[in-house]
């Protein structure tokens, strides 16, 4: 199963670069080409790249001095862009930028003005003055984008030259990274934004994964799940296990009498697989997890 966590990395097309530290599996590559695939979550099915951001930058006169534009496709593979943890993100006194699919099927934009030099600071909502985002759809597989400009930056030339676009991470965005005087750099010391990829094991049904048990994935005390993305199967341990659900005994019982705290409300916690069990004391009755209740005692008089 670790060879086809390895694999997602490998499938990722676009040119990137990181410097950050990696969660490779000892013996395995942590980098294919420029690309650094880190972060990658079994339990939540996601894996994190670094990737280039856009940019176009002006003069004082008005003329276009640098420009990059930014495209990116993942493998045929079951992978998708995460419309949850992503935000397609402009920074810029005077920048529009847009984007699109490889096959035009969905399109948005993002307009950032301001007129002064405003503070860049993370209470800045990031909703249109120094900084805009939108989301992304459900699915996505590729994205292209690319920036233009209403007034070549002449109005905001002292404080703002260049303006910035990128998909990123909303967790890892902090706009105190990105001041309205930021240049560009090249090659190794490029700027690059964190960008979240969904995975699943692959694009069937449960039912139709588990009919074939040889390359079916969870493996013992795990289930079948969906991921909220809609395609696809992933692996989660049962209630009362964890662990990795990927691996054939990945799926470990936990021990709720060490792990839970006071999890008897009363006496003796019995751990047991799956589960635990809570004995009432002697005269009590009741299941011991939310309480034990005093029997009431019944006198039988005999008559004659």
């Amino acid at each position: 199963m670790w060879v086809f966590l390895l694999m997602m990395s490998l499938l990722l097309y676009p040119a990137a670069a990181s410097t950050a530290r990696t969660d490779a599996k000892p013996g395995c590559q942590d980098k294919s080409g420029n690309i650094h695939a880190r972060n990658i979550s079994v339990l939540e099915g996601t894996i994190t790249a670094s990737l280039y951001t856009a940019f176009a930058c002006y003069n004082k006169t008005g003329s276009r001095t640098d420009n990059y534009a930014q495209s990116f496709t993942l493998g045929s593979g079951p992978f998708t862009l995460s419309d949850t943890r992503n935000a397609f993100t402009v920074i810029g006194c005077d920048t529009y930028a847009w984007m699109t699919n490889n096959e035009s099927t969905y399109g948005a934009a993002c307009l950032s003005l301001c007129t002064e030099n405003v503070s860049m600071s993370d209470g800045n909502p990031c909703s249109g003055s120094g900084c805009c985002q939108t989301s992304i759809p459900k699915g996505l597989k590729s994205l292209k984008y690319s920036l233009s400009t209403l007034n070549e930056y002449t109005d905001v030339s002292d404080f703002n030259l260049c303006g910035f676009a990128f998909l990123v991470d909303k967790n890892s965005f902090q706009i105190s990274d990105w001041p309205l005087s930021r240049k560009p750099k090249y090659d190794n010391d490029a700027y690059t934004a964190d960008v979240v990829i969904e995975w699943v094991v692959e694009n069937k049904t449960c039912e139709q994964a588990k009919a074939n048990q040889s390359a079916y994935a969870c493996g013992a005390n795990a289930n079948c799940t969906y991921p909220e993305i809609g395609q696809g199967y992933r692996c989660s341990c049962n209630e009362g296990f964890e662990g990795n659900p990927y691996l054939r005994e990945g799926c470990q019982d936990i021990d709720e009498c060490k792990v839970l705290k006071n999890p008897c409300k009363e006496d003796t916690c019995e751990n047991v697989i799956g589960d635990y069990n809570c004995r009432c004391p002697r005269g009590k009755y009741g299941d011991g997890k939310t309480g034990c209740q005093r029997g009431s005692i019944i006198t039988i008089i005999a008559g004659n």
